[in-house]
């Protein structure tokens, strides 16, 4: 699922309708600005970072080029107890644990 030059995606770059009917990964939707993801609750951010979510550096980034400088996929979704997610970054292959939400406060992946 691409966006045109200048929005950013926020959600599953691919998902596949499963035997069960449901669909894997987060909805997809194209945005013309950097979300905030300062006002979801914990459920509701573990909703969108699924696996295979594709992320960028977002506000709070403070991990110097561990990503490539580029965009990575979730590969654990997001504990929103813990805060915790894995992600898999695409100019490295890297992957590394983030903490991401309300219980740290801290939003360095969008």
């Amino acid at each position: 699922f691409p966006c045109n030059t200048g929005y950013f995606l926020q959600g599953s770059e691919m998902r596949t309708c499963q035997t069960s009917g449901s669909w894997t990964g987060s909805q997809a939707i194209c945005l013309n600005s950097l979300p905030t993801f300062s006002q979801y609750s914990p459920a509701e951010l573990a909703a969108i970072f699924t696996v295979g979510t594709r992320v960028i550096r977002g506000v709070d980034w403070s991990w110097g080029l561990q990503d490539g400088n580029g965009p990575g996929t979730v590969e654990t979704a997001l504990n929103f107890t813990t805060g915790m997610l894995m992600v898999k970054w695409d100019a490295n292959g890297r992957t590394y644990a983030y903490r991401m939400g309300p219980p740290t406060k801290t939003y360095g992946l969008i």
